[in-house]
This record gives C-alpha cells, structure tokens and sequence, in this order.
C-alpha cells in the first residue's frame, strides 16, 4: 500500500493513502534533522510549495531504519489530523491500518535502538 504526501489535494490512486499536507510541516521539519534523509526533505519542501505535485513516503514507512525523530513527527500530525477528523484522507477507512502501521514500524525502531 503506498503512502502519498499530495500537493494538489487532487486525484485519487488506486491503492494509495493521501497523506495531506496538514502532515508535511511536521514532516519536513523531522526529515531535515535525519542524516541521509536531505533529499527526501527537499523533494517535501518542493511538494508543499507547489501548485500540484506528490510525495510518495511509502519507501519511508517500509524502511528498516526508520528513525524515532520521524515517528514523532508522524504521530503528532496524526493527532492533529485527528482532531479534524479522518475527512483529510481519500479512504477514511485506511486511516486505522495506517496509525496500526505507524505504531509497529515504532515498536519495531525502539527495539532496533542502541541501549
């Protein structure tokens, strides 16, 4: 399943989650303080400030280096996604599997961390 930042707020993808710009301040704000992650706060950056334009951040979620600053990130533009209600997504039903996604691929981190 993909996850998708979208700058236009526009067309729907068969099989993806529309990740909405409500999320990509957070976003970039997090990226910008991982290493190795510059290109991908570049591209959100140009994403957010574009007429129309996406972000596919599935590659992100799947990664096994998931970094603890970006699940913060996440998790707080989910709260305040939530306080507006699940309206921001193209498939409101996807929205529950995404957070249960978001909150293994946090597990999964913590443990992989450095004691």
């Amino acid at each position: 399943m993909s996850y998708i930042i979208d700058g236009a707020q526009g067309q729907d993808w068969q099989g993806a989650n529309w990740v909405f710009l409500s999320m990509s301040e957070p976003l970039l704000a997090a990226l910008q303080e991982i290493k190795g992650a510059e290109p991908l706060a570049e591209r959100l950056a140009e994403t957010m400030n574009a007429e129309s334009g996406y972000l596919d951040i599935s590659d992100l979620l799947e990664s096994p280096k998931m970094n603890a600053v970006w699940l913060k990130a996440v998790d707080d533009a989910i709260a305040r996604m939530r306080e507006r209600g699940s309206a921001h997504w193209h498939r409101p039903e996807e929205f529950e599997p995404f957070l249960e996604k978001v909150a293994k691929l946090k597990n999964l981190a913590l443990v992989q961390q450095p004691v």
